[in-house]
């Protein structure tokens, strides 16, 4: 009889580490998400640092 009542109680908590560890898995990031996020960002920083060479040149020519 114990062990029906902590069965009834032990349930609805596995029920819920089950939906957690779905969530978990659902919001995971791969290597090829980091890889990808990875590439994005030195494009992006390519780009500031052309942009910022190319404004310090206009400015040295401005003022030159």
């Amino acid at each position: 009889m114990t062990s029906e009542i902590a069965g009834d109680r032990v349930q609805p908590v596995l029920a819920e580490i089950r939906q957690i560890r779905e969530q978990i898995r659902e919001n995971m990031v791969t290597k090829a998400d980091l890889a990808a996020t990875e590439t994005r960002i030195v494009k992006w920083m390519f780009g500031a640092l052309m942009a910022q060479g190319a404004f310090i040149i206009a400015v040295i020519k401005l003022l030159g």
